[in-house]
C-alpha cells in the first residue's frame, strides 16, 4: 500500500526517487528519497544528485484510500471525508513552510501527484525519543534539554504563527544521531487560533494522543470552543513525564480523580522534586490552574537547580521561581522589626557552613509564647519566629524527629508525630504548640503569598496570608532551610517536611533520622 522502491516525483526544479519507507500512520506514509536536479553548461545540462537525501510525506488515510498498481491513489473524490483532510494536508505543508526555527522540520517543496499530495523536507537520521529511548528513562539533564528545545519550538509556533501543535510526545521528536540535534515532526492535528482563541476553521481539533492530550482537547474533538496554548503545555509535561519514567502519561481522566497520582509514579522513578513540581503545574486538570504559557513553562525549567551529580539525593531538590525584587524592598523598609528585639551583632559567623554564610544563632533559648503566634486567617496560628530562636531572623536549633540513636521500630511510629512523644515541640512548650502537620503546611502554602526577601543581611521567605498578616522564613545566603512537618509518609520510611531556598519551596520527604528547624503552630482552641 505505499509506493515502490524507485518511484518518481516531479517537484518544480527536482525530481525525487522513492528509496525506503521511514514510516506510515493513519493518514500518510513517510518516505526516505534521492533528490536530483539539472546544470545546464555551455554545450548542455547534466542530471545532478542532491548531497543529501530529502524525507517525503505522502496523503494517504490507510483506512479509506486504496492504491492502484501505477501508484494513484483512489478515494478522493471532492466533498469526501479524505479530500476534506487532504485539504487539511496540504494546509500543513503551507504552514511548515513559513516556519523558520532550528528545532521544526523545514518543507522545501509541494507536489501533486498520484491523485494526492506530497510535501518534501529533511531527511533526519536518527530515531525518534521512544525509540531511542529504548524503554528506559533519560537522565534529568538529557531530558530537560530535549524538552527545552522542543518548548522553544512550541513558543516560535504559539507566539510568531499563532498555531498549535496538538499532537507533541515523544514519537513526534526526532534526535540527530550525529550530533543530538532535536527536531518538532508530524503538524498533521496542527491548527491556527486567533487572539481570542478560536480555530481559524470549523473542522474539529484532533483528539490527540491519550496521556498527552488535555481533558479539553477532548472536549474540542466534539464541541469546538475556544482553546489556547496551554494544551501544548500539558503535552510538554506529559512528555518530559515519559522522558523521566519511561511510563506513558496516565490519561487526563485519572489525574482528574486522583491528584497525587503523577507525584506517586515519580517518586517511584527517583524524579526530583522541582521536576516533578514543573511537570504536576504543566498537566494540571484544569486548564486555567496549568502552567499559563510555553515561555512560562522554560522559565519554570531555567529556573530550577539541576544538580547532575548522581549522588545527590533528588529529594532534596526544588523547583525554581522568579524572586520577588519588589516584595524584598518593601520588607526591607517597611516591615516592622523592632518589636521583635532584633540585634544583628549577635550573629555568630563562626556557626557558618562557609566563609561566604551568615546564619543568625540563638544566644539564649527561648519558649515561644502566645504573643508569638500570627493569625494569618488560616485553621490555625503560626508561630513568627522558630523553636529555639529569640527572634525572627535566627534560625533557632535543629533537631531530629527521632534520634539517630533510638532503638525505635518504624510501625511503631505513629501516622501524625504531632502532639507525641517525637514532636519536640509540644515537649518543649509543655504541649501549647505542636508540629504542622502535611495539611497545615499545603494550607500555607496554597492560600498566602510567597515572597524572597532580605532584612538585616538574613534571607527567607515572607509569608504573607489573606488577611495582610505576615511571618518570616529564615534561610541562610547559599544553603537551604527545612522545617518539620508531622505527617508519615509510611511507604518512604520518613516524614514529610518543608524544603526552601532563594529558589522556591515545597512539601517533600525526608529520612526520619534528619535534622532540621522548627517552625511550630499553635494548638487549636
Amino acid at each position: 500500500m505505499t509506493l515502490k522502491q524507485g518511484s518518481e516525483l516531479n517537484g518544480n526544479n527536482i525530481q525525487y526517487v522513492i528509496e525506503s519507507v521511514l514510516g506510515q500512520g493513519s493518514f500518510g506514509v513517510t518516505y526516505k528519497a534521492k533528490g536530483y536536479t539539472k546544470a545546464k553548461g555551455a554545450f548542455g545540462e547534466i542530471k545532478v544528485e542532491l548531497p543529501h537525501p530529502i524525507a517525503i510525506k505522502e496523503f494517504f488515510m490507510r483506512d479509506i484510500n486504496q492504491r492502484d498498481v501505477d501508484g494513484s491513489i483512489s478515494g478522493l473524490s471532492e466533498g469526501s471525508l479524505a479530500y476534506n483532510y487532504a485539504k487539511k494536508f496540504r494546509k500543513e505543508a503551507e504552514r511548515l513552510a513559513v516556519m523558520r526555527h532550528p528545532n521544526i522540520v523545514r518543507v522545501m517543496d509541494f507536489i501533486e501527484a498520484n491523485n494526492t499530495f506530497y510535501y518534501v523536507m529533511d531527511y533526519i537520521d536518527g530515531d525518534d525519543i521512544t525509540h531511542y529511548m529504548q524503554g528506559k528513562p533519560l537522565n534529568e539533564s538529557e531530558a530537560i534539554s530535549i524538552v527545552k528545545n522542543v518548548a522553544e519550538a512550541l513558543r516560535y509556533m504559539h507566539e510568531e504563527h499563532k498555531m498549535l501543535h496538538l499532537d507533541l510526545k515523544p514519537g513526534n521528536i526526532m534526535r540527530r544521531k550525529c550530533d543530538g540535534h532535536i527536531f518538532l515532526i508530524d503538524f498533521g492535528l496542527s491548527k491556527h487560533y486567533s487572539d481570542e482563541g478560536q480555530p481559524d476553521t470549523s473542522t474539529t481539533i484532533g483528539l490527540g494522543t491519550e496521556g498527552y492530550a488535555p481533558l479539553e482537547q477532548g472536549k474540542r474533538a466534539s464541541a469546538q470552543s475556544s482553546f489556547r496554548p496551554t494544551i501544548d503545555v500539558y503535552a510538554l509535561g506529559g512528555t518530559l513525564f515519559k522522558m523521566l519514567t519511561s511510563e506513558t502519561p496516565p490519561p487526563a481522566s485519572d489525574i482528574l480523580e486522583d491528584e497525587d497520582l503523577l507525584e506517586d509514579i515519580m517518586c517511584k522513578h527517583n524524579v526530583s522534586k522541582h521536576i516533578q513540581k514543573v511537570i504536576v503545574e504543566a498537566m494540571m486538570p484544569s486548564a486555567k490552574r496549568r502552567t499559563p504559557s510555553v515561555s512560562e513553562f522554560i522559565k519554570s525549567l531555567d529556573t530550577c537547580n539541576i544538580n547532575n551529580d548522581s549522588n545527590t539525593d533528588s529529594n532534596t531538590d526544588v523547583i525554581g521561581d522568579t524572586i520577588d525584587e519588589e516584595a524584598t524592598e518593601y520588607v526591607e523598609h517597611n516591615m516592622d522589626v523592632s518589636l521583635h528585639d532584633i540585634s544583628v551583632e549577635n550573629e555568630k559567623k563562626e556557626n557558618a557552613d562557609s566563609e561566604d554564610e551568615v546564619i543568625a544563632e540563638p544566644t539564649r533559648y527561648e519558649l515561644i509564647s502566645d504573643d508569638d503566634y500570627v493569625d494569618l486567617g488560616l485553621s490555625v496560628k503560626w508561630a513568627s519566629k522558630n523553636v529555639g530562636a529569640n527572634n525572627i531572623l535566627e534560625l533557632g536549633d535543629r533537631y531530629s524527629a527521632i534520634p539517630v540513636d533510638a532503638n525505635i521500630k518504624w510501625n511503631t511510629i505513629p501516622d501524625s508525630i504531632a502532639g507525641s512523644e517525637l514532636d519536640i515541640a509540644n515537649i518543649l512548650s509543655n504541649g501549647n504548640c505542636m508540629l504542622p502537620i502535611r495539611k497545615q503546611w499545603k494550607e500555607l502554602i496554597d492560600k498566602c503569598e510567597w515572597h524572597w526577601v532580605e532584612i538585616n543581611d538574613i534571607v527567607g521567605y515572607r509569608v504573607i496570608g489573606s488577611n495582610g498578616n505576615s511571618i518570616f522564613l529564615p534561610s541562610t545566603k547559599y544553603k537551604n532551610a527545612c522545617y518539620w512537618s508531622a505527617s508519615k509518609a509510611s511507604k518512604y520510611k520518613s516524614f514529610y517536611y518543608i524544603y526552601f531556598n532563594s529558589n522556591n519551596y515545597d512539601i517533600m520527604y525526608n529520612l526520619i533520622t534528619g535534622q532540621n528547624f522548627i517552625r511550630p503552630v499553635l494548638k487549636k482552641e
